[in-house]
């Protein structure tokens, strides 16, 4: 298993007392979380083209308006320049963004960064399945070379990573195989397969199987709650499992650091 505390202690932690950097950590999973959602809901534009606009009527939006949560509270929820409702996918992306900063410096300072960056990236992968059904290969491919990157810092968890990339691609698109050969249409998308193997760089192959437990765990609340909402759930009815994988993948992560 991984031992995901052992990364060497960043020199930017000597001197900054643990509440300087959670603080600093918490604002910078917000401002993340701000970029995230209007990466997500302007997809597949760019978000990073020009300066910022209004979703709805492209208007420049001023300085004093992005300031993560605090913005949507003043505005309570509407555009300052043509008084539509602000997307929820902004400040649910910001307040998470910074929960996944406030959580993972508050437990070991910048040490703790390999929780943050992956809780960032997983956010992303999480949203842009529950937004579009798709997970982005360039954003996949950013979460599993960042995990094996993590395990160049801390060499004796290279053989777990690498074996959790492996494990974990060939044991979901095994199951994607006997659900289409069962079922006689395909259950599982490739992304799902690659955000699989991706989450083992980080996690290694033996939490795979408690990744998938508590996606389907979570899959079943959701279906649950989908019903007693008047939603009609269906055998057909698609979940976006990017998601739940990667609500799953973090807490566990944070979790084993915690062990």
């Amino acid at each position: 298993m991984i031992d995901v505390i052992s990364m060497h202690q960043s020199p930017l932690g000597v001197g900054m007392s643990l509440l300087a950097v959670t603080a600093l950590g918490s604002l910078m999973g917000a401002v993340l979380g701000s970029f995230i959602a209007t990466l997500v809901i302007r997809w597949p534009s760019s978000a990073v083209a020009g300066r910022s606009r209004c979703d709805e009527c492209c208007a420049p939006i001023g300085y004093a308006r992005l300031i993560p949560l605090a913005s949507y509270g003043v505005q309570r929820g509407r555009t300052s320049c043509c008084d539509q409702p602000i997307d929820w996918l902004h400040p649910v992306s910001e307040l998470l963004g910074l929960m996944i900063g406030l959580l993972s410096f508050s437990q070991g300072g910048w040490e703790a960064w390999p929780a943050a960056v992956l809780g960032w990236m997983l956010l992303a992968l999480a949203l842009f399945d529950l937004r579009h059904m798709i997970l982005p290969d360039w954003l996949t491919a950013l979460l599993a070379l960042s995990g094996l990157g993590a395990g160049l810092i801390a060499p004796e968890t290279l053989i777990d990573r690498v074996a959790g990339l492996a494990c974990g691609y060939a044991a979901l698109a095994a199951i994607g195989f006997i659900y289409r050969r069962l079922r006689n249409r395909t259950g599982l998308g490739g992304g799902d397969i690659k955000l699989f193997a991706a989450i083992g760089t980080w996690l290694g192959w033996q939490n795979l199987p408690l990744v998938l437990l508590l996606s389907g765990a979570l899959g079943l609340l959701s279906a649950i709650s989908m019903q007693m909402s008047g939603y009609e759930v269906k055998s057909t009815t698609r979940l976006p499992l990017g998601t739940l994988m990667a609500a799953a993948a973090w807490p566990l992560y944070v979790l084993a650091r915690a062990c």
